[in-house]
């Protein structure tokens, strides 16, 4: 029979568990266990599965499931992924916050007295090990096995060789974002590239802090609401990891809008609208900006104008000449969900994390890229008309 195989680990488990061993005693290990298996109940609650029905095997921090189909195993991770992210939101310390790897494969496995076995195993662990905390790792079959909305979701295909040497192609979706508090290694990172660069160069506890918030690729055809939701935590991630908040937030369309209402979550500032108009050759107009009530009263210090895809530049001018007219003294930078790669335009600030840089003069916070020609622009959004 075709199952699919979930298999998931606890980032960080050794350490976790000998530290609350050596400091406590064996109890608390097992209170770390059962809160593993806790966060596994919440996701098969979500997809509406019983534990006896699906978990074929646990060990402390990790734990087998044998689903019927991939939709079904896609829905549970990113469940899993979201119960610990609502988990670590309630924890100050790192040391308290619970990330997950997740491996998903699809394939034949039998059943002989209530043992499962198969290829499939071998494969989701293989998947499990080769992720980052709050990704969740699928196999070709499985991808191909989705449906288009949640292929979608996951960037890829990617060759990834394990540790013995196997080649796996493989698609990745980032379900949740790992932030921690700033670190000073951000300014040991070598600043000699592009922010898009520097991530797969740099090693150790820099990367693993702060892999999620460099700009990645863009491989979906479509630009979708759940990218946005990532975009407004990476771009959360980001103004944490700068120590620098926005008294303002400006959507330049209607993906930034979107954007700016997941932001809202975690940034009790106003959201204003900028209507933009048609090019004019190279250049844009705003022709309606939704200031907020009392604007001319109120200290306007600094401006974050959301875009969902930076092209050619035009809207984002336009709309920081507006602000320039309204708050002259104010900080305006930009917060790109897409950007089409330019690379004579952009470059790395000295003084800055590498993943913060600056596009015709404005600083700039990018969250994906691509390399496709912005003139065709053929990544569509399914929030605009």
């Amino acid at each position: 029979m075709t199952r699919t195989i979930v298999e998931l680990d606890l980032v960080g488990y050794s350490q976790v568990a000998r530290q609350l061993q050596e400091h406590l005693d064996s109890a608390a290990v097992r209170r770390l266990n059962r809160q593993v298996q806790e966060f596994v109940d919440t996701g098969l609650d979500r997809v509406r599965l019983k534990r006896k029905d699906v978990v074929v095997n646990t060990a402390g921090d990790n734990a087998v499931r044998l689903l019927a189909d991939a939709e079904l195993a896609h829905h549970f991770a990113v469940a899993v992924h979201r119960a610990t992210e609502a988990h670590n939101a309630t924890r100050t310390l790192p040391s308290a916050h619970r990330w997950f790897r997740i491996g998903i494969a699809t394939g034949k496995v039998s059943k002989r007295h209530g043992r499962a076995a198969g290829l499939p195993f071998i494969d989701a662990v293989r998947l499990e090990t080769l992720g980052d905390g709050g990704h969740v790792l699928i196999d070709d079959t499985t991808y191909r096995a989705l449906p288009d909305d949640l292929r979608s979701l996951y960037a890829g295909p990617q060759r990834v060789t394990d540790s013995k040497g196997q080649v796996h192609l493989i698609w990745r979706l980032v379900a949740v974002v790992v932030l921690d508090e700033y670190d000073e290694c951000l300014q040991k990172v070598d600043r000699g590239c592009l922010a898009w660069g520097v991530h797969s160069s740099i090693r150790g506890p820099q990367r693993r802090r702060d892999e999620g918030l460099f700009p990645r690729t863009f491989e979906a055809a479509t630009m979708s609401p759940f990218h946005l939701h990532v975009a407004a935590r990476r771009l959360w991630g980001m103004l944490r990891r700068t120590r620098w908040m926005p008294d303002l937030l400006v959507a330049a369309n209607e993906g930034a809008l979107l954007t700016g209402a997941h932001l809202l979550e975690h940034l009790p500032v106003p959201l204003c609208t900028a209507a933009t108009s048609p090019y004019r050759g190279s250049l844009r107009d705003v022709g309606y900006l939704s200031t907020p009530l009392g604007a001319d009263s109120r200290r306007v210090e600094r401006v974050l104008v959301l875009d969902a895809k930076l092209k050619r530049g035009a809207s984002l001018r336009a709309v920081r000449g507006k602000l320039a007219e309204l708050f002259p003294e104010a900080d305006v930078r930009s917060g790109i969900v897409l950007a089409y790669h330019d690379q004579a335009r952009f470059s790395v600030l000295d003084d800055e994390p590498p993943w913060l840089v600056t596009f015709d003069g404005t600083k700039c916070y990018v969250v994906f890229y691509t390399d496709w020609d912005p003139r065709e622009d053929p990544i569509k959004e399914t929030v605009r008309p």
